[in-house]
């Protein structure tokens, strides 16, 4: 008698994703390719820089999370996608960089850029891009040590600190989301 056949079962490939936290409230994911949740930020980048959509990214790193706009964004404060992209061209591997872009529910954009050989979200790596509104770092310098890189808080006010996604005097990326970039 013959032996039987068997099939593998398919393989599929687990993407990384980081679990929530208190810092990272919903988790983050890094999106499959091919899919629209990928797509997008390269599509917007490809016209940002110019290209054409046959000009192709390699994709070093991409994480996809959801929380709370920025802390400066007075209430209500919506819900928002948040794309953090690092790559480079793959016909000029020169053409290269780390983004993060914002989907607010009315409006997608780029909101900051930064050097592709830099790493962490330290004042000064970071510029933010005209077309989402005045010059800035995303990540500015908080007015203490202890506040972390993601609040601008008025230098010398008494009790200034950003622990918290409501502080009437913090800006930027809100503490219950700047974890899902740790480590990058």
């Amino acid at each position: 008698t013959a032996a039987p056949t068997t099939t593998a079962a398919p393989t599929t490939t687990t993407l990384p994703s980081g679990t929530a936290t208190s810092t990272c409230i919903n988790g983050w994911i890094t999106p499959t390719p091919g899919t629209a949740l990928r797509k997008r930020p390269l599509d917007y980048l490809r016209s940002y820089l110019g290209l054409t959509s046959s000009d192709l990214f390699m994709v070093d790193d991409m994480r996809y999370f959801t929380g709370p706009e920025n802390v400066e964004i007075e209430a209500p404060r919506r819900e928002v996608q948040r794309w953090y992209v690092k790559a480079h061209l793959q016909s000029d591997p020169t053409v290269s960089g780390r983004w993060m872009f914002v989907d607010t529910g009315v409006g997608f954009g780029l909101i900051g850029e930064a050097d592709a050989n830099t790493t962490g979200f330290a004042p000064g790596i970071w510029t933010a891009r005209e077309d989402w509104g005045e010059e800035y770092d995303p990540f500015a310098m908080a007015c203490t040590p202890d506040n972390g890189p993601y609040c601008d808080c008025a230098w010398g006010v008494s009790g200034c600190s950003c622990t918290d996604d409501e502080h009437v005097l913090c800006m930027g990326i809100p503490p219950s989301v700047m974890g899902c970039l740790d480590g990058l």
